[in-house]
């Protein structure tokens, strides 16, 4: 007796000791996650799947709705928070009537060994698998606290296909985060991991309620060219909710009205777009259109126009003029020539082919001459223009040499985004600062000063009378009298709420990008960029690329209201004179 007293004793100080002893595990973090985008509203982009193919995304028990817990502790377990990890009167009836009765299986896993179950991938239908169930149970008993061990399970339980986890379940089927669910929402999601099979495919059918339920195939697929962006910059092990600055309402007023104007003008040889929208405020991204068809094969509609490298035409025009008044080159009012001009092996030429001789800085500017552009660049004292590019953040430039005079006629080639970023910088008073396309901020980054306010002023200055692009449609010898008189004439018998800024291009028969801004209306207002990209067939001029609007007037849905002038005025002491101010926070605008 004594001898079994000892055999026994010795067990339970060994499995006393291991319990104690026992190694804490990690839960849910030992599988991947899933991505999933949202806009800057919270509505979802899209849900990608983890490295093992699955939807699962991780979600603290605070952000789950207490529907959905209350309802999962009566169904799977109502005595969670009293037993041990194991009901142990539970595993006795479930053992007699599964192995000795056989009438039936009977299950009594716990909630912590459902976890347990889960996490390890135990195959509980053997009695090794059983105990095995049950010690890893009692080793997460030990090591964590009941509140911890629900997170895990509702954050693994399957809740049928691919799906894992109650936020991966409520963002398909609900299209709603777990902490939005209603009460019917929270109750068929419950009873679901029981069997999630044959039950997923009744979802919304059990309480005869009339619940709209998503399928896996109906997941959103949204901004792909912005979300395959941001999701390459990110570690693989950075997943997770990713919370983007895109707006989703003018994501798709950009896309609706790039396929009307592709329509439109598709007998131009127009068949590809893209376009961006940018607040020069906030330096956010909130609409990003990279192709006309992302699924288009024949116009590589995978590729993101907004990224790649292409030539500018002449919207680089306007920080050489920016350079040369910070360097006391001109003014706006300076006399310069237009005409032909040899700088050894090189002689620009205009788009129409023609010289207007001589013509003040201001009229050079907004009409886009290319010799009175390559004379001031010529004159640039260092860094230049070529170091001002690299001040500025263009990246794979080549040497100076290699571009000669060319850099500011389309020589170069940039992205969209560096464009936007170059145009932002005039709108903040030549201060340079990063764009954002992720809400949570990172470590501050200090704006950097490219060019003084003064000259960033004068230059917008300029550009508010820049033609709207209708008017390169008009051949200049239709302008009675002077050319430029006559075509500035015209300029502004429009609207002022549809002068812009912005260079046009000028290199024919080439693809290309352009930049327009629309000024603000108050100094403390949001600025608002956009860009443009050319065609994808050379048929069209740069210069001819066009502006889309609805009725003559930016389209409302990306502009806020487009009513009243949106020109600077001149009150007293020079400074700029602001009729209206717009309320609206974003950028709003478009262009291709």
């Amino acid at each position: 007796m004594k001898r079994w007293l000892i055999i026994a004793a010795t067990i339970l100080g060994v499995a006393a000791a291991g319990y104690l002893f026992c190694p804490k595990p990690a839960l849910e973090d030992y599988y991947p996650r899933s991505r999933a985008f949202f806009d800057t509203h919270g509505r979802l982009l899209r849900l990608g799947l983890a490295e093992d193919d699955r939807y699962r995304l991780y979600c603290p028990l605070n952000r789950i709705s207490p529907r959905l817990v209350e309802a999962t502790i009566l169904y799977e377990d109502r005595d969670f928070y009293r037993n041990p990890g194991v009901d142990l009167p539970a595993l006795c009836r479930a053992f007699w009537t599964t192995y000795i009765a056989r009438t039936r299986r009977v299950g009594a896993s716990t909630i912590t060994m459902q976890v347990t179950r889960l996490r390890w991938r135990i195959r509980t239908g053997t009695v090794a698998g059983k105990l095995l169930q049950i010690l890893r149970a009692l080793q997460l008993t030990r090591h964590y606290d009941k509140d911890r061990i629900l997170e895990a399970y509702l954050n693994l339980a399957p809740y049928g296909g691919n799906i894992e986890g109650v936020q991966a379940a409520s963002l398909v089927c609900f299209n709603k985060s777990a902490d939005q669910l209603s009460l019917p929402e929270a109750l068929t999601l419950a009873v679901v991991p029981q069997n999630p099979v044959r039950r997923n495919r009744q979802l919304g059918a059990f309480f005869e309620l009339p619940l709209a339920v998503r399928r896996i195939d109906q997941l959103p697929f949204e901004a792909p060219h912005f979300v395959n962006h941001v999701d390459a910059g990110r570690s693989r092990l950075n997943s997770g909710a990713i919370h983007t600055t895109l707006d989703l309402v003018q994501q798709h007023t950009m896309e609706s009205l790039i396929r009307a104007t592709i329509s439109r003008r598709s007998a131009e040889g127009i068949t590809n777009a893209a376009a961006l929208a940018l607040n020069t405020r906030s330096m956010a991204v909130t609409a990003m259109v990279g192709s006309a068809d992302f699924f288009n094969v024949q116009i590589q509609g995978q590729v993101n126009g907004t990224t790649a490298r292409r030539s500018p035409g002449s919207a680089l025009k306007p920080f050489v003029y920016a350079l040369a008044l910070d360097q006391g080159l001109i003014h706006p009012t300076s006399l310069m020539k237009d005409s032909p001009r040899r700088y050894g092996g090189f002689s620009p030429e205009n788009f129409d082919q023609r010289f207007l001789g001589p013509v003040s800085a201001h009229d050079a500017l907004i009409l886009s001459r290319n010799v009175p552009a390559a004379n001031l660049q010529a004159r640039l004292v260092d860094p230049g223009f070529h170091g001002f590019l690299q001040q500025a953040g263009i990246s794979n430039l080549k040497p100076a040499s290699f571009y000669g005079l060319a850099l500011s006629l389309g020589g170069v080639e940039v992205t969209m985004l560096e464009l936007a970023g170059l145009y932002a910088a005039l709108a903040n008073g030549g201060q340079l600062r990063p764009i954002q396309m992720l809400t949570e901020q990172g470590a501050e980054t200090l704006p950097q000063r490219i060019l003084s306010p003064e000259a960033s002023f004068l230059v917008l200055d300029i550009l508010k009378d820049n033609p709207p692009p209708d008017s390169h449609r008009v051949p200049l010898s239709t302008v009675a009298g002077n050319q430029v008189a006559g075509l500035h004439r015209q300029i502004r018998r429009r609207p002022a709420a549809l002068r812009s800024a912005g260079g046009s291009g000028t290199r024919s028969g080439m693809d290309g990008i352009g930049c327009r801004q629309f000024l603000p209306a108050e100094p403390e207002e949001n600025r608002r960029v956009h860009c443009h990209r050319g065609t994808s067939r050379s048929i069209l001029p740069a210069h001819q690329s066009k502006l889309v609007h609805s009725g003559g007037v930016a389209h409302p849905g990306l502009h806020g209201s487009p009513g009243g002038p949106r020109g600077y005025g001149h009150g007293t002491a020079g400074l700029p004179e602001h009729p209206r101010t717009d309320p609206d926070d974003g950028v709003r605008i478009l262009a291709l």
